[in-house]
This record gives structure tokens, C-alpha cells and sequence, in this order.
């Protein structure tokens, strides 16, 4: 319902919002942010192959916490390597993958800690997780903006088929955020993936991938009811990697 809403409600809505409910809000949102810290970075290492038919590919999944798999126990579960499952298993190649990011990265951070650890790798993929952060710590929509293109431009050289950008599943899924905050928080979150989607779709080699529609059994979230579990990074890396193939065609 909320996505067929006009972008100048949204904005409205928002603001409105935020000013009339903020004390609640923040009282809510100050109770509710520590649990982003309370489950473990996954064990194990941080990047694996899948064996195929060569030449190898390689993939690299960067960004905030879903980025390296924390709500799950091992970096195998988690979502990089079920993207590179996926993309092995419906085109047979062989896929490297490889995992880079933490709890606390946002869009600006990406750009100045994440993308210059890019630049040695040359990966064929590059999926950039993002989104949580920004909404929690209300990144202004300029910021969001100008982040971002700093993003695509410094990590466009450095990729060779395709950059994929997609947000984290959305608060409105996640039972451990109460209204109005969960509602707050969701129009934030259709903001931030509004600019991102019309910054991508204006880049060469860059393709936004949506995710707005998980799944809303517990099932697919790990305990903190904030992260997925291994069924909701499966569900999520097979999405991307369906996507990916998608835009890609094949891989080169």
C-alpha cells in the first residue's frame, strides 16, 4: 500500500511523522538499536569457491551487518556464498565469493573504508548491501544521494560485469519494532531505496535489486528478529542471484 503512495506524501508523511511523534520515537528507537549488536559476526572464513566449469568468476558482497552474515553461525550461511551457490548452480561455473563489511557501516563508510579494499580484488560482481544504517542514523536523502555516487564512480573502474545495489529487508517485516517506530522507520527506508534505485538506473553497469517484499515468518529471521536466519539469506541470495543473471544475461 505504502509503495503506490506519491513521493511528496511519502515526504509529508515522514516529516509530520517525525515531529508530532518524536519523543516516542526516540525513546522507542533508543530501546530498540542495541539489539543490532547482540548476535556474533559468523565463524569461518570470509570467502570460499564454488567449483565449475572455468574461468572463474568472482563475487564480492559488501556493506552493513546482512552484508557478512551476521544472524547466522557460519560466513557459508550466509549471504555472499548463497549467491555464489546460486549463480554455480544455475550456470554450472565456477564462482568465487568473498565477504567485506560490519555492524556499523553506512552508505558514507562504504565509500571510504570498503570500495579502496575493492580495487586490489577486480571482482566480475559487486553487491552492495546497505540501507539499515542510514535509516537508523536518518542519513539525510543529499547525503544518501552524493554517498552514493561516490560509490558507483569509485567502484565502476574496478568492477568488470555488473554492480548490484540492494537494500536490507525492510523494518516493516521485523516483529522487534514496535509502532510507530516500524512504521517511521519503513517510510524512511521507501526513501532511501527511492534515490537509490533512481541513482542506479541512471549508471552504466550498475542494477538496483528490490527486496521490499520478505517474507514475514520467523522462520526467515534469526533471533534478534532484526537479521535473517540461514533461510532468509537463502531466500535472499538465490533472489539476487536470479537478478544478477538476469540483468547480466550470462557470465562472461
Amino acid at each position: 500500500m505504502l509503495e503506490k503512495l506519491p513521493l511528496w506524501l511519502l515526504h509529508l508523511i515522514w516529516w509530520m511523522g517525525f515531529i508530532l511523534l518524536f519523543p516516542l520515537w526516540y525513546w522507542q528507537k533508543r530501546r530498540i538499536q542495541p539489539l543490532n549488536r547482540i548476535l556474533p559476526y559468523p565463524a569461518g572464513a570470509t570467502q570460499g569457491v564454488f567449483k565449475g566449469t572455468y574461468p572463474i568468476h568472482t563475487l564480492v558482497v559488501l556493506g552493513e551487518s546482512t552484508a557478512v552474515g551476521i544472524g547466522i553461525a557460519t560466513h557459508a550461511q550466509g549471504l555472499a556464498a548463497q549467491i555464489a551457490a546460486h549463480l554455480n548452480g544455475y550456470t554450472k561455473q565456477a564462482i568465487h565469493w568473498q565477504c567485506l563489511g560490519g555492524r556499523e557501516i553506512n552508505v558514507q563508510k562504504t565509500h571510504h573504508w570498503l570500495i579502496p579494499q575493492v580495487e586490489p580484488l577486480k571482482p566480475d560482481i559487486l553487491v552492495i548491501v546497505l540501507g539499515l544504517n542510514d535509516t537508523w542514523q536518518l542519513t539525510s536523502l543529499s547525503r544518501w544521494r552524493e554517498e552514493l555516487y561516490r560509490v558507483i564512480h569509485s567502484a565502476k573502474d574496478n568492477v568488470k560485469q555488473g554492480i548490484f545495489f540492494t537494500l536490507s529487508p525492510p523494518f516493516s517485516q521485523k516483529k522487534y519494532a514496535p509502532q510507530p517506530l516500524r512504521f517511521l522507520l519503513n517510510i524512511r527506508r521507501m526513501l532511501l531505496n527511492y534515490h537509490l534505485e533512481q541513482s542506479v538506473i541512471r549508471q552504466a553497469k550498475c542494477a538496483y535489486i528490490d527486496f521490499t517484499h520478505s517474507p514475514q515468518s520467523m522462520d526467515y529471521w534469526a533471533e534478534d528478529g532484526i537479521h535473517p536466519s540461514a533461510a532468509g539469506y537463502t531466500l535472499w541470495g538465490e533472489h539476487i542471484a536470479r537478478q544478477i543473471l538476469a540483468r547480466l544475461g550470462r557470465l562472461k
